[in-house]
C-alpha cells in the first residue's frame, strides 16, 4: 500500500526538549545577571548612605562642638533622607531597623569592643545602620565583612548590616590606621 505524502513537519521530541533547556538557560543566565546588577547597586546605595550618614555626624559635630547622640542623629537622618528606613537593596530595613531606632541601631558594646565580621548577625538588621560613638579618644577596631579589612576608628564608627544579615559592612568614620 502506498504512503500518503505529508505536506506538514513537526518539531520531534528532541527538538522540543533542546528549545526548552536553551529557554531554561538563557532565563537563568538573565536572571543572575539582574540580580548580580541588583545587588551592585545596592551595595553603592549602601555605601552612600554610611557616607551621607558620616557626613551628617561631621556637620553636627560641627554645629554641637561634639558628635550627636544616637536620638539626636536619628531625628536629623529621618528628617535628611527619604530612604532612612528602606534597605538600599529593596524594601523596608529590617523589623530592628524600625520603630524607635529609625533606621539607626545602638550597639551595647563599651566603644573599645572590637566589632568583628558577623558578630551580630542577624536578618532582622538587613539595611539598618550602626552608629558608634566613643567617649573621649577610645578607639574601635572595625573589620569590614565586604572587604575583609581591619581599621581602628576614633570618634565614631558607622556600620550597615547587608541584605543576607552580615556586618559590619561600608564602615564608615574617622580612621587613623589600617591593617
Amino acid at each position: 500500500m502506498p504512503r500518503a505524502k505529508r505536506t506538514e513537519r513537526g518539531l520531534t521530541l528532541i527538538e522540543v526538549t533542546l528549545a526548552i533547556v536553551i529557554g531554561i538557560v538563557v532565563v537563568g543566565g538573565a536572571t543572575l545577571l539582574y540580580r548580580q546588577a541588583a545587588r551592585s547597586a545596592g551595595n553603592v546605595k549602601a555605601q552612600n548612605k554610611t557616607t551621607a550618614l558620616a557626613v551628617l555626624v561631621e556637620e553636627q559635630f560641627v554645629k554641637l562642638n561634639r558628635y550627636p547622640t544616637h536620638d539626636q542623629l536619628r531625628k536629623h537622618w529621618v528628617r535628611y533622607r527619604d530612604d532612612a528606613l528602606m534597605s538600599p537593596w529593596g524594601g523596608p530595613i529590617g523589623s530592628l531597623g524600625q520603630g524607635d531606632a529609625q533606621g539607626i541601631i545602638m550597639s551595647a558594646d563599651p566603644f573599645t569592643t572590637p566589632w568583628e565580621t558577623d558578630r551580630y548577625f542577624n536578618l532582622d538588621y538587613t539595611g539598618a545602620i550602626a552608629y558608634m560613638v566613643a567617649n573621649g579618644t577610645e578607639t574601635k577596631e572595625v573589620t569590614d565583612y565586604e572587604t575583609g579589612r581591619t581599621r581602628a576608628y576614633r570618634g565614631y564608627v558607622i556600620a550597615i548590616w547587608n541584605q543576607d544579615g552580615h556586618d559590619p559592612c561600608f564602615v564608615a568614620g574617622p580612621s587613623f590606621s589600617g591593617h
